[in-house]
């Protein structure tokens, strides 16, 4: 005989209505909204404190860079994309593999020579992006010996001689190694010409990518020592060299509040009173390859402004003509290790230095408009607060949704347009996404399906 067994079903029970019905405002609700839009807005402060709020942010930069190049470069929408009075000079691979080096180390006497030569076309300053440390190895060339340092500091020698009669200025790297025999005494017997610089990119330390670029570091007897773009605007756009290098160290460090000679793109984007030490890239100059990697086809940017050693070595060819020009001489050969992460991927170091004066020389940068973004924040957590307490689910849903959609468009015309992030709209879709949750899911229901917890819930 089979016994019968009445079985209870679980029963759901009848939500509360959050905004009533009819449409009537709900004011707790509207206040519960307001508290969580408000703390939201509050984390999001001090999310680069955080792993996953640094990682969040990065991700949306790397996201706004990328679609501000596609905007300014491949759409040519921005005018000029590069400085006139930028000018490159790279090593690439044929200049290592090629030489007596073979591609193991730098010729060094190669880069000493494109430093007169630059100078021999009349630029203004020279910025060389290469580091030597100790001598460099002795080979032989037929029968005769080839010292790569000796001849460095020979070409080097002859450019500060023309560097000073042309009143040129040289940036070197500061010395934080054993330099090579000779190098010490030649940037002492021409104390008004070289001056060092901070060469160094700040990369962020959870994926290693390069995202900013330092503006100044100390040295061993913390003394702030400047970057080489920031050094090399001051330079060119001051008559007081002395005056404007002492007023960027002092606003740097915070002991200046206002600065008078400082370019006003970048006093605004350091913002002193939060003692920023360096700043978030802009990319306006890329190599043809990563362009072709990274967007399929793309404008050659980098005519008329990029060139190579053996380019600039015939005095035969008009150009190029660095009459005045900032000129960086670096690498953009990967096997020397000066390669690093980017939102574009693998990219040479010299490259980012050089987007990084470019910033400053065409006054594009990122900034933060405090007082549109707070006067943006607040309206949107108020009309989200209200479009949740006033209406039912479907209204606050499609706002949601609308919100997710537009955002990352609307950010991106922002970023494009006026330079700084637009940050107001992850707390409206973190209160979003909490608001369709209570709306649309029965919590208890739900786990209560899960056999060992129903009896717990009857």
């Amino acid at each position: 005989m089979r016994l019968r067994t009445k079985h209870r079903r679980l029963k759901p029970r009848p939500r509360p209505e959050t905004a009533a019905k009819g449409g009537r405002f709900n004011y707790l609700k509207f206040a519960l909204n307001v508290a969580a839009f408000a703390v939201l807005s509050l984390a999001l402060q001090y999310a680069e404190m955080t792993r996953i709020g640094q990682e969040t942010l990065d991700r949306a930069y790397d996201y706004l860079v990328r679609e501000n190049f596609k905007h300014a470069v491949i759409a040519g929408s921005d005018s000029p994309q590069i400085s006139p009075e930028l000018r490159l000079v790279f090593f690439e691979a044929r200049e290592y593999t090629q030489s007596y080096t073979k591609g193991y180390w730098t010729p060094r006497d190669e880069v000493g020579l494109a430093v007169l030569n630059s100078l021999k076309r009349g630029a203004g300053i020279v910025l060389v992006d290469f580091s030597f440390a100790g001598e460099a190895p002795v080979v032989m060339e037929g029968e005769q010996p080839l010292d790569g340092t000796r001849k460095f500091l020979e070409f080097l020698g002859e450019a500060a001689e023309l560097a000073r009669r042309n009143k040129a200025v040289i940036l070197v790297p500061v010395v934080s190694a054993t330099p090579p025999k000779g190098y010490l005494e030649l940037l002492s017997r021409y104390r008004d010409v070289f001056r060092p610089a901070n060469f160094e990119a700040l990369r962020d330390g959870h994926d290693g990518k390069v995202r900013r670029l330092s503006w100044f570091n100390y040295s061993g007897d913390y003394a702030p020592i400047l970057s080489p773009g920031l050094l090399a605007a001051l330079i060119f756009d001051q008559k007081d060299e002395a005056a404007a290098v002492r007023e960027a160290k002092a606003f740097l460090v915070g002991a200046q509040d206002r600065a008078k000679l400082l370019p006003p793109a970048l006093a605004r984007a350091l913002r002193p009173e939060e003692q920023k030490a360096s700043s978030r890239l802009i990319y306006r100059l890329l190599p043809r390859a990563v362009v072709a990697r990274e967007f399929g086809s793309g404008p050659d940017v980098s005519r008329g402004i990029v060139w190579l050693p053996r380019q600039i070595a015939s005095a035969n060819l008009a150009e190029p003509d660095f009459k005045g020009k900032i000129v960086l001489i670096g690498s953009d050969y990967q096997e020397n290790g000066d390669y690093h992460q980017t939102a574009f991927g693998p990219l040479a170091g010299s490259y980012i230095l050089a987007n990084g004066l470019n910033m400053i020389l065409t006054g594009r940068m990122i900034e933060e408009a405090r007082g549109l973004n707070l006067a943006l924040l607040i309206l949107t957590g108020l009309l989200a607060s209200i479009l949740y307490a006033r209406f039912s689910s479907f209204v606050p849903t499609a706002f949601f949704f609308g919100v997710a959609l537009v955002s990352p468009w609307l950010s991106a015309w922002v970023f494009n347009r006026y330079g700084f992030f637009l940050d107001v709209w992850l707390p409206a879709l973190g209160v979003g996404f909490y608001n369709i949750i209570v709306e649309n899911v029965n919590w208890k229901l739900l786990v209560g399906r899960w056999g060992f917890l129903r009896k717990a819930l009857r």
